[in-house]
């Protein structure tokens, strides 16, 4: 399926998160107010009919609470989310339900999201009972059957029978994504679908995904920490670092050429394949641990552990992402340095 640059099915304006921190009672008699968490902290970006788009950065980052927001499951502190068109940002209860119907959540624990208890004809029935689609026992199990095809749990009779725990992590991440699937949605969020999984089978888990994108021509939010396969899997990559978009570009742009430090840190701390010999995972090449999303560093707030930082930038003003080209865009001032 092509991907038009002006066919937006996602757009995302100015969108935050803050989450009040719960007060001690001292803190309340002494008048003592903590700070507020700026978890997202206005991000916009627009995702293409048809496309993978990465949501890329570190634990702490906003990229799952990102996820969280664009699925509804918290309400934004402010900003907008437009979705096929439809600004879905505030909705009555209907409404939210309807949204969720195209727009459905791979969760990165398959097995955490299962009732152990349900063979998997059962967990695949339960998305089709809660949201009311019509049809007998047994149209229900085409779909159910047609579902377990698409992710190639083959054949489906086989599988339809067990329970959870009977299944392999790869094959249990197969029915999360015919879970989601049995609705026909038109986008799906995945949150680091491939991080519980063996290593052996990450690649063969995210092939899956390729192919039933490709062949139902959905759209993908893939949020992950691992560059690795969201250059192989992503269309476009946007880098998160404390609440804000620090770079996005077409993936091979941002893998190849990385214009901002953080992304050049993440990318050096991916382990390099060497034959013969075990991969070592790196740590960040960069010093300290990621700030407190309650305690954000004035200017850049990467400047604490960026080997580019400059005294100017922590007074200057906090830097916009800048478009350098070719759809291109980055938040460092230094840029043309790195």
């Amino acid at each position: 399926m092509s991907i038009n640059d002006n066919d937006i099915i996602l757009e995302i304006k100015d969108l935050k998160k803050h989450f009040a921190p719960h007060q001690s009672l001292t803190q309340t008699l002494t008048g003592k107010n903590r700070k507020v968490v700026r978890a997202v902290d206005g991000i916009s970006f627009g995702i293409r009919r048809g496309e993978i788009f990465g949501l890329i950065g570190e634990s702490g980052s906003g990229k799952t609470t990102t996820g969280k927001l664009v699925m509804k499951l918290i309400e934004p502190t402010s900003g907008s989310i437009v979705f096929n068109g439809e600004d879905v940002t505030v909705t009555d209860k209907e409404r939210t339900h309807a949204y969720r119907r195209q727009v459905q959540m791979i969760f990165q624990d398959p097995y955490a999201s299962m009732n152990p208890r349900f063979k998997i004809k059962d967990v695949l029935e339960e998305p089709l009972i809660i949201h009311k689609i019509q049809g007998d026992h047994n149209e229900h199990e085409r779909m159910i059957i047609k579902a377990l095809n698409e992710v190639k749990l083959n054949p489906p009779e086989e599988f339809m029978g067990r329970y959870p725990h009977m299944l392999s992590g790869g094959q249990r991440q197969r029915v999360a994504t015919a879970r989601t699937l049995i609705l026909n949605p038109l986008m799906l969020v995945a949150d680091e679908p491939v991080s519980m999984i063996d290593l052996s089978t990450r690649a063969e888990i995210l092939h899956m995904m390729k192919d039933v994108q490709r062949d139902l021509g959905l759209t993908y939010l893939y949020i992950t920490h691992d560059l690795s396969t969201a250059r192989y899997f992503t269309d476009r990559i946007a880098v998160m670092y404390l609440g804000r978009i620090v770079e996005l570009g077409p993936a091979d742009m941002i893998i190849d050429d990385p214009k901002h430090p953080y992304t050049k840190a993440l990318i050096d701390a991916v382990p390099e394949p060497k034959t013969g010999k075990v991969d070592i995972i790196k740590e960040l090449p960069i010093s300290g641990e990621i700030p407190s999303p309650a305690n954000i560093p004035p200017g850049c707030r990467f400047h604490t552990r960026c080997p580019y930082a400059k005294p100017e930038c922590s007074a200057e003003a906090e830097p916009e992402l800048i478009d350098i080209g070719g759809g291109h865009f980055q938040a460092c001032r230094r840029y043309k340095e790195i």
